[in-house]
């Protein structure tokens, strides 16, 4: 998973305190998908994708998912050549 190299690659003073979910649905705000999506790729129930990009928005200090993607690339937490891997594709149907 290209996500957690990158994570380590971050001091950790820089990077914030994200739980494992956090981070997947940081990664998947990140490449633009909305909530069913995510929902369907973490095989979560939407509430609690809601609820996880909640706490997400109030650590970046943004009320926005758009800003939330701009947080996560500024705190390097999300790379611009980073993709879904096949199996998230299939999972989507792409």
């Amino acid at each position: 998973m290209p996500n957690l190299i990158l994570l380590a690659s971050v001091s950790p003073s820089l990077r914030p305190r994200l739980s494992f979910l956090e981070r997947r649905v940081l990664r998947l705000v990140a490449l633009g998908h909305n909530r069913r999506e995510i929902s369907i790729l973490l095989s979560q129930p939407a509430e609690v994708v809601r609820q996880c990009q909640a706490n997400l928005k109030r650590k970046a200090k943004t009320t926005s998912l758009r800003g939330l993607a701009g947080w996560a690339r500024r705190k390097g937490l999300s790379r611009p050549d980073d993709r879904l891997s096949q199996w998230e594709r299939d999972q989507l149907g792409r």
